[in-house]
This record gives C-alpha cells, structure tokens and sequence, in this order.
C-alpha cells in the first residue's frame, strides 16, 4: 500500500518522510535568513519612517549639547550622583539622543551621507554612555585616590569624544535643518529666560504709583524750607 521496505522497518511512511525533509529545509532557510539579519543594523531594520522634518529631531540633540560643558563641571569635581542623572536624561526618554540622531539620519537621502550620519550617532551615543563609569569598572569598593583620577579622566576623554562625533554629525548633516533647529533652541532659550508678564505689570505699577509719592515728599520738604526760611525773616 505505498510503503517501501525500509519505511515499512522504521514505521515511516514516504509522505511523512518528504514532510521531514520540507521542515527540515524550511529549518534551514529559516536559520539562513535570520542569521542575515543578524548582520544588517537594528536601525535599518526599523520600518518607521520619521513624521517630522530633520529640524524637529535636532533640536533636542542640540539640547543635550549644551549640557555638555555641565557635565564636565560635574565630572571635575566628581559629581557623579548629578553627572549619572544627566547622562541617563540625554540618552534616555528626555531627549533620546540616538533615536534622534538615527531619525536625522534616516531622513538624509544620500546613502553614502547617511551611513556616515549613523556611524557618527551611534559613537556620539556610545560615548556619551561610558561617561559612567559605573558602568565600566567595579566600584562596589570605594576608589583609592589614585583610581578616582583615572576614573575622572576616563570619563572626560568619553565626553570629548562624544562631543566630537556629535558636531561632526552636526556639520555633515543639512545645514538648513540645523539651522533651524538652532533658532528653534534659541527662541526656546529666550522665552523661558523672559520674566513673566504679571511680574512686569506689578514693577510698572510700583513705578507708577512709587513716582507720586516721591514727588509729593520733595513737595512737603521744599514747603518745610520756605517755611523755615520766613521764621529766620
């Protein structure tokens, strides 16, 4: 009835023994193909495509930028509790300095340019990352002297590389969206650095009201001098 010698031995029959075979081949390929993408960069294989335009996702890289010289301060004087905090805020959800770098770059048109703009972010990120050294080094036990000075330095060298690659990212990217992106952080700056209207209105109040009151002394004391200078006539 359809079963051979050698299958009618083992109990298999020739239609589940090509059912093996296709799974196994399947297996393969399977195999094949995944450890392929094992090799392409997790951020090529991100099917999104940025909703905004470059300028939008550089502005909070400039952002994080501009927090670099506060980090070193930290670091100088071993702030570390503050320069961990301020790390983990550029990198993570306040400012997600990688994703936005990665989106700038998916937005690039030229190919070559683009990889370039990836390279660069992903340093900038990387760096940025071993400013802690928390994350480097086994400091369960407190730091001799000694060992705290090459901590500080090592985080300082992270930071001026991340520096680095990230105003090289800024120079090889679009220089409009920069651009942009700078006079976006600048009127950002500016309105925060403005006071408040209401604060406004009461010192214009107090002036209004304080020079009256001003006059009307000098008023009473010039009065007390005319006064006192018909007594002595």
């Amino acid at each position: 009835d359809g079963v051979s010698e050698s299958s009618y031995q083992t109990g298999v029959t020739e239609e589940q023994k090509g059912e093996v075979r296709r799974r196994l081949l399947l297996g393969i390929v399977g195999t094949a193909v995944l450890g392929a993408l094992a090799l392409v960069p997790t951020e090529m294989l991100d099917p999104t495509t940025p909703s905004q335009p470059a300028f939008a996702y550089l502005v909070p890289v400039l952002e994080g930028l501009q927090e670099y010289p506060a980090i070193e301060d930290e670091i100088t004087y071993a702030e570390w509790t503050k320069v961990q905090a301020r790390v983990k805020g550029i990198l993570g959800d306040r400012l997600e300095l990688k994703a936005n770098l990665l989106r700038v770059a998916k937005l690039e048109p030229e190919p070559t340019r683009a990889e370039k703009l990836r390279d660069l972010a992903r340093q900038a990120a990387d760096y940025l990352s071993q400013v802690d050294y928390d994350a480097y080094f086994d400091t369960l036990i407190p730091p001799s002297g000694k060992q705290e000075k090459e901590f500080t330095e090592f985080s300082l060298s992270a930071l001026k590389e991340s520096k680095k690659n990230l105003e090289a990212f800024l120079l090889l990217a679009d220089q409009e969206q920069v651009e942009a992106a700078r006079n976006q952080v600048s009127a950002r700056s500016a309105f925060f650095a403005a006071p408040e209207p209401r604060a406004q209105e009461a010192v214009g109040d107090g002036e209004a009201v304080g020079e009256p009151a001003a006059m009307a002394e000098d008023q009473v004391a010039a009065e007390d001098q005319v006064a006192a200078l018909d007594v002595q006539g």
